[in-house]
C-alpha cells in the first residue's frame, strides 16, 4: 500500500471516529456528511498538505540557496560572511576599490575573498580534526591589537567599530591563528637544517640583508618560507580532497 493510500486510510478512520461521536448529538447528526463525502474530504486534506508541505520546501530551498556562496564539504559559507568580509577590506584597503590605482574589478575581488573563505574553511576542518584550537580570549586579543595599532583613521576605526566588521574581523583573525598554530605543528623551527637556511638565502636575495649575519635571524626568516610552502602543500593536498560547491 503506498504512502498515500495509508494516509487517506487514516483519515477515514479518523472522520469515522468523529462522526461516530457527533452523531450522538440530535443537533448535529443530520450535518455528519455521508462515506463519500467524507472520502473526498480525506483527499482533499492530503492533496492541501501535500501542496503546503511542497511550497515550504521551496521556500526553504530558495532562502538557502540565495543565502549560499559556497559549500566545503557540506559546510556553508553564507553571502553575509562574504559580504562582511568584502565590506572590511574595503574598510582596510580602500585603495584596491580606486580605478586609478587598482586594475582590480569588484567581482574579482570577491572571487579572490571566496576563494580564500574557502581555503580558510578547510584550514578550520583540518584544525577540528587534529584538535587544535584558539583560545577566545587570545582572538580578542588579536582584534583589539590589530584595530589600535592598524594605522586607521578615524573613519576607519569607527567602521570598525561596527558589529558586522568585528564579527568579521573576528573571522579573519580566527582563521589566522589557527592556520598559524596548524602550520606551527608542520614545520617547527627544529626542522630547519644548513640546507633549508642555503635555500632561503640563495632564493630570497633581497631579504638576506635582513638576517644582518646572525645565524638565529636567518633560521627564521627560513622557517617562514619552509612554512609558506607547506602552508600552499597543504590547500593543495585540501582543495583536491573536498567537495566544494557553489561559487561566484
Amino acid at each position: 500500500m503506498s504512502v498515500v493510500a495509508k494516509i487517506q486510510n487514516r483519515m477515514r478512520v479518523f472522520l469515522k471516529l468523529v462522526a461516530g461521536w457527533l452523531g450522538r448529538l440530535p443537533a448535529i447528526r443530520d450535518l455528519i456528511p455521508t462515506e463519500d463525502a467524507q472520502a473526498s474530504a480525506s483527499r482533499w486534506l492530503i492533496f492541501g498538505f501535500i501542496a503546503v508541505l511542497g511550497l515550504v520546501i521551496a521556500l526553504g530551498l530558495g532562502s538557502y540557496l540565495s543565502n549560499r556562496a559556497a559549500t566545503v564539504n557540506g559546510q556553508l559559507i553564507g553571502m553575509r560572511q562574504l559580504n562582511e568580509r568584502h565590506q572590511l577590506l574595503k574598510i582596510e584597503n580602500p585603495s584596491l576599490y580606486d580605478p586609478k590605482v587598482s586594475s582590480y574589478r569588484t567581482s574579482e575581488i570577491r572571487q579572490m575573498i571566496l576563494e580564500q573563505l574557502i581555503d580558510e574553511t578547510l584550514i578550520r576542518q583540518e584544525c577540528e580534526a587534529r584538535g587544535i584550537e584558539v583560545s577566545e580570549f587570545e582572538v580578542e586579543r588579536q582584534v583589539d591589537q590589530y584595530v589600535q595599532t592598524g594605522n586607521f583613521d578615524a573613519k576607519q576605526t569607527k567602521a570598525l567599530a561596527q558589529k558586522p566588521m568585528i564579527r568579521a574581523l573576528t573571522d579573519l583573525i580566527e582563521a589566522r591563528l589557527l592556520t598559524r598554530s596548524l602550520l606551527a605543528s608542520i614545520v617547527d623551527i627544529a626542522l630547519i637544517d644548513e640546507a633549508d637556511i642555503e635555500a632561503w638565502m640563495e632564493g630570497e636575495g633581497d631579504q638576506v640583508s635582513l638576517a644582518d649575519g646572525d645565524p638565529a635571524r636567518a633560521r627564521t626568516f627560513a622557517l617562514v618560507e619552509k612554512r609558506h610552502e607547506a602552508y600552499e602543500q597543504l590547500i593543495e593536498r585540501l582543495r583536491s580532497e573536498a567537495t566544494i560547491v557553489g561559487g561566484l
